[in-house]
């Protein structure tokens, strides 16, 4: 790779998902000091190495991730360039480009934690097993105990409470009548163990209101009270 393709995709395409550097434009110590000593790079292994450094850092310092500018590293690249045959200057910008792809393409693992083995645990399970046991639950008129996981927390949360209905549109979900008459729908994707449960009679199913019949009677209005004496 030569000069003429700096700008080509083969460079400019790398490293693309990196954001600029927040303390790139502070002081760099290092700028201020004046006394310098002799450096010989004399051994071919650390000409290379340099050369190879140079060119990676000139990429890093476009993306914003280097104090110093490209052009500072670009100078010191033609420096060490011209004390090398042009053969090995190739290998060295392919060997850049190499470390450069590397860290494009090599994203961290995620570490895996006890969260993230149950919830991948959860998507394998059955979501039909878990409904059957909620229809279960409603039709022996028990309640529901179970577990589920809060995305938006990163937490778990177990519920008690009555099973009043399951719903499968647009996902499968439970709604729970809870404790105070509190109502909550929870997925059953989300769910890590479900378990039919005695009913504790603290919690009352919600039946629905009945209509009654009003029996209107001729004559004036009395109203109803204590019996007196009197009448």
């Amino acid at each position: 790779m030569s000069d003429d393709h700096d700008d080509g995709p083969s460079w400019d395409g790398l490293l693309s998902g990196y954001s600029p550097r927040e303390d790139r434009e502070a002081p760099f110590p290092p700028d201020l000091l004046e006394d310098e000593s002799p450096v010989f790079l004399s051994g071919m292994t650390d000409l290379v190495a340099a050369l190879v450094s140079s060119r990676v850092l000139e990429i890093v310092a476009r993306r914003g991730g280097a104090h110093h500018t490209p052009d500072a590293y670009a100078s010191l690249r033609a420096r060490l360039a011209r004390a090398l045959p042009s053969h090995v200057v190739n290998h060295a910008e392919a060997e850049a480009a190499r470390v450069l792809s590397w860290l494009t393409d090599a994203s961290p693992p995620i570490p895996e934690t006890p969260a993230t083995r149950q919830l991948e645990a959860m998507d394998v399970a059955d979501l039909e097993t878990r409904a059957g046991l909620v229809r279960y639950a409603m039709d022996a008129e028990l309640e529901l105990e179970l577990e589920h996981h809060l995305p938006r927390d990163g937490i778990w949360e177990r519920l008690r409470g009555v099973p009043e209905d399951l719903v499968t549109e647009p996902e499968l979900f439970v709604v729970l009548r809870l404790y105070g008459d509190r109502v909550r729908e929870v997925p059953l994707a989300h769910v890590r163990w479900v378990m039919p449960v005695e009913p504790r009679g603290q919690i009352r199913r919600r039946e629905a209101p009945q209509i009654a019949e009003v029996v209107t009677f001729p004559g004036r209005f009395r109203p109803v009270g204590p019996v007196r004496s009197d009448d």
